[in-house]
């Protein structure tokens, strides 16, 4: 099972750090493309977590 929240929040974390780059792109791709409609993706804390992993907090 893959969460949308869990990696995006992985990928906030690599992206504050400037790591990983093209692995959190791959993670982004993904759930840009596997979105299911259901009750879980439509939760708001999914939503969220997508605007978020777009515009990190750096320092």
């Amino acid at each position: 099972m893959k969460l949308a929240p869990t990696n995006f929040g992985v990928t906030i974390g690599l992206q504050g750090f400037g790591e990983m780059r093209e692995r959190v792109h791959a993670i982004n791709e993904f759930f840009e493309s596997s979105r299911t409609g259901d009750e879980y993706d439509r939760a708001t804390i999914t939503h969220v977590m997508d605007c978020n992993y777009i515009f990190p907090v750096t320092r």
